[in-house]
């Protein structure tokens, strides 16, 4: 559930941002593609440095700050959209989304597959996917409703629904019964 809410959440605001940027800001689809490319940094940091830290617990403590810093992207995105920061820290939200999934995404699929018996890595991995899959396409596509619409402040709309992926994404991981050791999610 958890990889497919962070899947689902970077997705649509990767994929939407350039919409925005091009559509109501006139920037060209190089500029406006370089702003979320910039994330893909972040996600490489965020790769090495997970690959780098330690804890006895495997670095599944690291999951719940790492899905706050997804977090940052569609509210950055949002608050962005909404005239209350300019793109500098639209960049800086884009990084450090990209740094929490680069956190993330490796540490949930290992934890998946430690806490799976040989017999279940095929599903379990499958699941992971699917579950990212299929919760990409629904946002995507709920989104993408909403700004067909000629209605004002769609993009406004959707980021906020968006966000409350991500904002979901922080709960699950936050409660105190998902700890990914325990409960195999």
């Amino acid at each position: 559930v958890l990889r497919g809410l962070l899947g689902a959440t970077v997705a649509a605001t990767d994929i939407y941002l350039p919409l925005y940027l091009q559509r109501q800001l006139g920037y060209s689809p190089s500029s406006s593609g370089l702003i979320v490319a910039l994330g893909a940094i972040g996600w490489i940091f965020g790769a090495w440095l997970q690959g780098r830290s330690s804890g006895g617990d495997g670095g599944s403590a690291l999951i719940p700050r790492a899905v706050v810093l997804v977090f940052v992207g569609p509210v950055g995105a949002w608050l962005f959209i909404a005239g209350a920061i300019p793109v500098p820290a639209l960049v800086v939200a884009c990084i450090v989304m990209g740094t929490g999934m680069g956190l993330a995404y490796p540490r949930i699929t290992a934890t998946v597959l430690a806490e799976s018996t040989e017999a279940e890595y095929g599903a379990n991995s499958s699941g992971l996917q699917i579950s990212e899959s299929m919760n990409q396409s629904i946002l995507i596509a709920v989104s993408g409703a909403v700004l067909s619409l000629a209605i004002a402040h769609e993009f406004l709309i959707a980021y906020t629904l968006i966000a409350g992926v991500g904002g979901a994404a922080v709960l699950v991981a936050r409660r105190p019964d998902s700890n990914l050791r325990r409960s195999r999610c």
